[in-house]
């Protein structure tokens, strides 16, 4: 290699080495459960810092997943949605086109990169409903996305980011009926595209964002992220209600509450929610890293068309190591410590959960008589359908 590229490369093995002393030195890696699972996460850090920082091609656009259930689950990735992510340049025209499915909704956001930059230079272009943009009667719509204003549906990018980041949350709520909606995207201009094998200086200047990107991910969404919850709640098994930003690609129309939880094998957490009329809530959880727990084998996540409504209008969920034949059971599975996280979409008012930390044996006096309650055979029932529902979804 040249002497820049050997450089190049030190710096990037110099940087990887702080992402893993930041993890492994960490207090959340002292014990042997938190450390395995730091193993992983060191390990996908890596992969995921490939696909956004090195892969890109914006004068060959695709869209194409962010997340994957048991693969890429960082930062906590909601279950019911499906993300879907494209770069493009904002030198460039690109026509997106696709038809709606059914699903519930489709939110569209638009930033001038993704965690590559510094965050005082992250920006938030914009963040669309589909549904309310115009949509022909068969379903199809097309969508301009460019640095200059067009007429009709458009998404705006920053002249200045050769990869801006476009962002789609799907969100499915009945997992077993509702049909994905179909997107693809070109470019429309005439420009010369980049040679599509990278040179020395645009290889060394991705490896530059690789590392900003693991940086960010794990000292301001993996650690961060739990630490900032933790001490605005004040201790464990607490709600708070963190702000993050459109910078950071958080969703503008959503509120999200969250939990450090600590739940030991004769433990459970009892969590209330009273939903203020959201278009969509959904709760699920994740380890001590905030990495998304198994959702495809294992109920660690409800939604609003999943889970069971008390008579007085409430949701109570149990989170316990071992199945209390409660319907709403949430397992954390292997994790004693980790992150609870309930979404608000497009919600009429606010509303923050509770939590209680009660003994296993004593479940039942904190819910109401008429809890639902679901047998062995039921529940193997139930999960068989989630692992069908997701396998057809994320392979579609």
């Amino acid at each position: 290699m040249s002497g820049a590229m050997e450089e190049a490369w030190a710096a990037y093995l110099r940087g990887l080495e702080e992402v893993r002393q930041s993890i492994f030195n960490h207090r959340f890696a002292a014990g042997e459960r938190e450390r395995n699972e730091a193993y992983y996460l060191f390990q996908q850090v890596q992969a995921e810092a490939f696909q956004v920082a090195v892969a890109p091609r914006p004068d060959y656009p695709r869209f194409y997943s962010l997340f994957d259930p048991m693969t890429f689950t960082w930062g906590i990735p909601n279950p019911d949605f499906i993300y879907t992510r494209t770069y493009l340049d904002g030198r460039r025209t690109y026509r997106i086109r696709g038809r709606r499915g059914n699903s519930l909704f489709v939110v569209i956001q638009a930033l001038n990169a993704h965690l590559t930059l510094p965050a005082d230079r992250l920006k938030l272009l914009g963040e669309y409903d589909l549904d309310a943009l115009k949509i022909e009667h068969d379903g199809s719509f097309e969508l301009i996305a460019s640095a200059t204003v067009h007429e009709g549906n458009w998404v705006p990018l920053d002249p200045a980011s050769d990869r801006n980041f476009i962002l789609v949350r799907e969100a499915f709520v009945d997992w077993s009926s509702e049909q994905r909606t179909e997107m693809q995207v070109e470019v429309m201009d005439d420009l010369e595209p980049r040679p599509i094998i990278y040179g020395e200086a645009e290889m060394i200047r991705r490896l530059e964002g690789a590392v900003r990107f693991m940086k960010t991910l794990v000292l301001g969404v993996s650690i961060k992220g739990v630490e900032d919850v933790f001490a605005m709640a004040g201790g464990w098994n607490r709600f708070a209600v963190p702000k993050f930003t459109g910078a950071s690609a958080a969703a503008n129309n959503a509120t999200y509450n969250m939990l450090a939880y600590r739940v030991e094998p004769d433990e459970a957490l009892v969590i209330e929610l009273d939903p203020p009329n959201p278009r969509y809530w959904g709760i699920q959880l994740g380890d001590s890293w905030n990495q998304a727990i198994d959702y495809t084998f294992h109920q660690s996540t409800l939604n609003m068309h999943q889970a069971d409504i008390d008579a007085d209008g409430k949701i109570r969920a149990v989170i316990c190591h071992r199945d209390p034949g409660i319907r709403n059971w949430l397992t954390p599975v292997d994790s004693h410590k980790g992150t609870v996280m309930v979404r608000w979409y497009f919600a009429q008012g606010a509303a923050t959960p509770t939590a209680r930390l009660v003994s296993y044996a004593e479940i039942d006096r904190h819910l109401p008589r008429d809890v639902a309650r679901i047998t062995p055979e039921a529940r193997r029932t139930e999960l068989k359908g989630r692992q069908r529902a997701i396998e057809r979804r994320f392979t579609h």
